[in-house]
């Protein structure tokens, strides 16, 4: 059965015990690749070949384009209110463009990988 948000339901459950080192390492592991120990676990025990660090920076960049994006919407809004001129309002348009440019090309590599 899938929850609303098309992930499927986890039902099954499945009790590992560690020593405190074992744990200590899956932690680290865990916190290196940006993940919960359970979905570590999950991840690994399918097999994927999955580079954690590009992981880590994948979702550095997210993070990165979420804000670069709350910035331009502040910048559009000031645009639209007539704050900025006509010479300024293209530099931004080509600047957006150039930014856009980038992060497409960002994420055609990463789904290259």
């Amino acid at each position: 059965m899938k929850k609303k948000d098309g992930k499927a339901e986890r039902k099954g459950y499945f009790c590992v015990r560690f020593t405190e080192k074992e744990r200590e390492y899956l932690d680290e592991k865990a916190a290196e690749a940006g993940l919960t120990a359970g979905e570590y676990l999950r991840r690994s025990m399918r097999g994927k070949q999955f580079d954690y660090v590009v992981h880590k920076q994948v979702n550095d960049l997210i993070y990165e384009v979420h804000r670069i994006g709350n910035n331009i919407n502040q910048i559009a809004h000031n645009a639209n209110c007539g704050y900025y001129n006509e010479s300024e309002s293209r530099r931004l348009l080509a600047n957006m463009k150039i930014l856009t440019d980038l992060v497409g090309k960002a994420a055609a590599k990463i789904g290259d990988m």
